[in-house]
Protein backbone atom coordinates (compact mmCIF):
# COMPACT_ATOMS: atom_id res chain seq x y z
CA UNK A 1 0.00 0.00 0.00
CA UNK A 2 1.29 3.21 -1.01
CA UNK A 3 1.84 5.70 1.84
CA UNK A 4 -0.53 8.59 2.24
CA UNK A 5 0.28 11.90 0.43
CA UNK A 6 -0.51 14.05 4.47
CA UNK A 7 2.41 12.05 6.13
CA UNK A 8 5.25 13.78 6.81
CA UNK A 9 7.34 13.39 9.67
CA UNK A 10 5.75 10.52 10.85
CA UNK A 11 8.14 7.76 11.94
CA UNK A 12 6.33 4.12 10.99
CA UNK A 13 7.36 3.40 14.93
CA UNK A 14 5.67 6.45 16.02
CA UNK A 15 1.90 5.04 14.21
CA UNK A 16 2.60 1.88 15.53
CA UNK A 17 2.95 2.66 19.09
CA UNK A 18 -0.11 5.01 18.62
CA UNK A 19 -1.89 2.16 17.38
CA UNK A 20 -0.75 0.06 20.38
CA UNK A 21 -2.18 3.13 22.74
CA UNK A 22 -5.12 2.51 20.64
CA UNK A 23 -5.29 -0.60 21.78
CA UNK A 24 -4.18 0.32 25.59
CA UNK A 25 -7.75 2.77 25.50
CA UNK A 26 -9.86 0.07 24.67
CA UNK A 27 -8.41 -2.63 27.07
CA UNK A 28 -9.34 0.05 29.95
CA UNK A 29 -12.22 0.96 28.43
CA UNK A 30 -13.75 -2.77 28.55
CA UNK A 31 -11.99 -3.02 31.96
CA UNK A 32 -14.09 -0.43 33.37
CA UNK A 33 -17.15 -1.79 31.44
CA UNK A 34 -16.53 -5.07 33.25
CA UNK A 35 -16.34 -3.35 36.55
CA UNK A 36 -19.75 -1.29 36.01
CA UNK A 37 -21.22 -4.92 35.25
CA UNK A 38 -20.17 -5.91 38.39
CA UNK A 39 -21.25 -3.48 40.59
CA UNK A 40 -24.25 -3.22 38.32
CA UNK A 41 -25.59 -6.85 39.12
CA UNK A 42 -28.68 -7.46 41.07
CA UNK A 43 -26.14 -9.41 43.99
CA UNK A 44 -23.82 -6.34 44.37
CA UNK A 45 -26.62 -3.71 43.81
CA UNK A 46 -23.57 -0.74 43.77
CA UNK A 47 -25.63 2.08 41.03
CA UNK A 48 -23.15 4.30 42.02
CA UNK A 49 -20.22 2.63 41.32
CA UNK A 50 -21.93 0.75 38.36
CA UNK A 51 -22.70 4.82 36.94
CA UNK A 52 -18.93 6.14 38.14
CA UNK A 53 -17.45 2.82 35.52
CA UNK A 54 -19.87 3.07 33.15
CA UNK A 55 -18.66 6.81 32.72
CA UNK A 56 -14.85 5.89 32.80
CA UNK A 57 -15.40 2.99 29.92
CA UNK A 58 -16.83 5.67 28.01
CA UNK A 59 -14.18 8.22 28.15
CA UNK A 60 -11.62 5.78 27.65
CA UNK A 61 -13.54 5.00 24.19
CA UNK A 62 -13.58 8.58 23.50
CA UNK A 63 -9.85 8.63 24.43
CA UNK A 64 -9.32 5.22 21.54
CA UNK A 65 -11.33 7.45 18.99
CA UNK A 66 -8.96 10.69 19.55
CA UNK A 67 -6.03 8.23 18.77
CA UNK A 68 -7.53 7.16 15.57
CA UNK A 69 -8.33 10.58 14.10
CA UNK A 70 -5.36 11.74 14.98
CA UNK A 71 -3.50 8.28 13.77
CA UNK A 72 -5.69 8.87 10.28
CA UNK A 73 -4.74 12.73 10.32
CA UNK A 74 -0.63 12.05 9.82
CA UNK A 75 -1.74 9.74 7.38
CA UNK A 76 -0.87 6.37 9.45
CA UNK A 77 -2.86 3.29 9.45
CA UNK A 78 -5.29 2.42 12.05
CA UNK A 79 -4.36 -1.14 12.98
CA UNK A 80 -7.04 -2.90 15.57
CA UNK A 81 -5.62 -5.39 18.04
CA UNK A 82 -7.45 -8.28 19.78
CA UNK A 83 -8.71 -6.95 23.65
CA UNK A 84 -8.46 -9.16 25.76
CA UNK A 85 -10.92 -10.21 28.62
CA UNK A 86 -10.51 -8.16 31.84
CA UNK A 87 -7.99 -10.26 34.04
CA UNK A 88 -10.70 -9.30 36.59
CA UNK A 89 -14.52 -9.36 36.12
CA UNK A 90 -15.44 -9.36 39.80
CA UNK A 91 -14.39 -7.48 42.99
CA UNK A 92 -14.47 -8.62 47.19
CA UNK A 93 -14.82 -4.89 47.85
CA UNK A 94 -15.44 -1.44 45.93
CA UNK A 95 -12.08 -0.24 47.61
CA UNK A 96 -10.59 -3.81 45.09
CA UNK A 97 -12.08 -1.96 41.90
CA UNK A 98 -10.38 0.93 43.18
CA UNK A 99 -7.18 -0.53 43.68
CA UNK A 100 -7.42 -2.22 40.33
CA UNK A 101 -8.60 0.98 38.41
CA UNK A 102 -5.87 2.98 39.48
CA UNK A 103 -3.36 -0.01 38.68
CA UNK A 104 -5.03 0.79 34.99
CA UNK A 105 -4.57 4.56 35.18
CA UNK A 106 -1.18 4.36 36.18
CA UNK A 107 -0.14 1.61 33.46
CA UNK A 108 -1.77 3.73 31.35
CA UNK A 109 0.05 6.64 31.94
CA UNK A 110 3.25 4.32 31.70
CA UNK A 111 2.46 4.31 28.43
CA UNK A 112 1.85 7.25 27.26
CA UNK A 113 4.78 8.78 28.34
CA UNK A 114 6.76 6.04 26.69
CA UNK A 115 4.61 6.88 23.30
CA UNK A 116 5.78 10.31 24.32
CA UNK A 117 9.18 9.91 24.77
CA UNK A 118 9.57 7.95 21.48
CA UNK A 119 7.80 10.48 19.14
CA UNK A 120 10.34 13.26 20.76
CA UNK A 121 13.20 10.74 19.94
CA UNK A 122 11.95 10.47 16.52
CA UNK A 123 11.52 14.31 16.15
CA UNK A 124 7.94 14.78 16.27
CA UNK A 125 6.69 17.66 17.94
CA UNK A 126 3.17 17.36 16.57
CA UNK A 127 2.76 14.33 18.33
CA UNK A 128 4.50 15.06 21.67
CA UNK A 129 2.42 18.05 21.39
CA UNK A 130 -1.11 16.28 20.80
CA UNK A 131 0.04 13.60 24.07
CA UNK A 132 0.69 16.80 25.85
CA UNK A 133 -2.59 18.60 25.10
CA UNK A 134 -5.19 16.08 25.13
CA UNK A 135 -3.46 12.77 27.25
CA UNK A 136 -0.58 13.52 29.79
CA UNK A 137 -2.29 16.12 32.24
CA UNK A 138 -5.40 14.65 32.15
CA UNK A 139 -3.67 11.30 32.92
CA UNK A 140 -2.43 12.46 36.41
CA UNK A 141 -5.47 14.06 37.16
CA UNK A 142 -7.14 10.62 36.82
CA UNK A 143 -4.39 9.33 38.93
CA UNK A 144 -4.88 11.50 41.62
CA UNK A 145 -8.39 10.68 41.83
CA UNK A 146 -8.55 6.75 41.53
CA UNK A 147 -5.69 7.26 44.55
CA UNK A 148 -8.23 9.03 46.30
CA UNK A 149 -11.02 7.15 45.79
CA UNK A 150 -8.98 4.64 46.47
CA UNK A 151 -7.56 5.71 50.02
CA UNK A 152 -11.08 7.38 50.98
CA UNK A 153 -12.60 3.85 51.10
CA UNK A 154 -9.61 2.25 52.43
CA UNK A 155 -10.94 4.64 55.81
CA UNK A 156 -14.53 3.56 55.20
CA UNK A 157 -13.87 0.19 55.07
CA UNK A 158 -16.55 -2.30 53.78
CA UNK A 159 -20.28 -2.46 54.54
CA UNK A 160 -22.32 0.18 55.80
CA UNK A 161 -19.74 3.09 54.59
CA UNK A 162 -18.98 1.28 51.49
CA UNK A 163 -23.03 1.53 50.66
CA UNK A 164 -22.72 4.74 51.78
CA UNK A 165 -19.79 5.80 49.56
CA UNK A 166 -21.32 4.18 46.72
CA UNK A 167 -24.73 6.85 47.23
CA UNK A 168 -22.30 10.07 46.91
CA UNK A 169 -20.94 8.11 43.55
CA UNK A 170 -24.87 8.11 42.45
CA UNK A 171 -24.90 11.59 43.87
CA UNK A 172 -21.89 13.03 42.24
CA UNK A 173 -23.02 11.05 39.07
CA UNK A 174 -26.11 12.53 38.86
CA UNK A 175 -25.27 15.69 39.58
CA UNK A 176 -23.20 15.47 36.05
CA UNK A 177 -25.53 14.56 34.24
CA UNK A 178 -27.66 17.01 31.68
CA UNK A 179 -30.77 18.18 33.17
CA UNK A 180 -33.51 17.92 30.35
CA UNK A 181 -36.65 20.66 30.79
Amino acid sequence: MAPASCRQNYDSSVSDAINNQINNELSASYAYLAMANHFGRVEVAMPGAQSFFLKQSYEEREHAQKLVEYQMKRGGRVVLYDIAKPQEDTWKTLQDAFKTALELEKGNNRALLDLHCLAGQKNDPDCTKFLEDFYLGEQVTEIEQMARRYNQLRRVGPGLGEHLYDQELLRESAAKEPKSE
